[in-house]
């Protein structure tokens, strides 16, 4: 074989034009490798030219090389690659098949490496990685693991709204209190409220759903939902 490789890199002679000045050897050279016979001195003359035309011509050796060199890289590629891709293929596998959610975190179980769980350090609960096998190591020990979570502000807290079916004239409504009224819903903005139209005074009644956008008021649950539709359960 005239290919070296995968062992090395294989060198090969760089080829250049042939110049006006190469043309007399070019055509010393061909006349001389047409001949069926030649001289002593012919064949010497032959190999000299063959030594200063060597970059300019391409020989059988030079495409011999070249074939043997594909035929040896087609063979790394099927015998090497092939087993190198599946090999870090399956450890690839590996180590996403320990990407695990654990449930919380228990001082008793065997965790190991890229494992995850849940912790409550007494004031939240947040999402570690391991990051080495680990056992009875507390998420918290920064040499084992890895928080993935980290709690964000508090938000502003909700309205905290009560349904109280159909809007009453009678009936006495307190702050957080939601009524349906003519198709809208209202919630209350002030307690012991008592005979203001919802939609009369923004100050005690505030619009929550107008008239017309997909809300159900029921006990049951919508037999057809679809997006942006709202349901107030009145059996809760």
């Amino acid at each position: 074989m005239r290919s070296t490789f995968p062992e090395q890199i294989d060198q090969f002679v760089e080829h250049f034009d042939i110049s006006p000045a190469d043309i007399p050897h070019v055509k010393r050279y061909q006349y001389l490798k047409m001949q069926e016979t030649l001289t002593p001195e012919e064949e010497i003359e032959l190999q000299n030219l063959t030594i200063l035309l060597r970059d300019k011509i391409f020989t059988p050796e030079d495409f011999n090389k070249l074939q043997d060199c594909i035929v040896n890289m087609e063979i790394f590629i099927k015998d090497e690659v092939d087993e190198y891709i599946k090999d870090k293929q399956e450890e690839f596998n590996n180590v996403i098949g320990q990407f695990n959610y654990m449930g919380s975190y228990n001082p008793q179980t065997q965790y190991y490496k890229n494992n995850f769980v849940t912790y409550n350090d007494g004031q939240t609960t947040e999402v570690y990685l391991a990051i080495k096998d680990t056992l009875g190591n507390l998420p918290t020990n920064i040499a084992y693991w890895r928080k993935l979570s980290v709690r964000g502000p508090e938000g502003p807290p909700g309205l905290g709204l009560t349904f109280r079916g159909s809007y009453d004239s009678s009936i006495f409504y307190h702050t957080g209190d939601l009524v349906e009224y003519n198709g809208s819903t209202f919630y209350c903005r002030k307690d012991d409220t008592l005979a203001v139209t919802p939609g009369s005074n923004p100050n005690i009644w505030g619009l929550f759903v107008s008239k017309g956008s997909a809300i159900t008021v029921s006990h049951v649950a919508p037999p057809s939902p679809a997006l942006n539709q709202l349901w107030v359960d009145t059996g809760v």
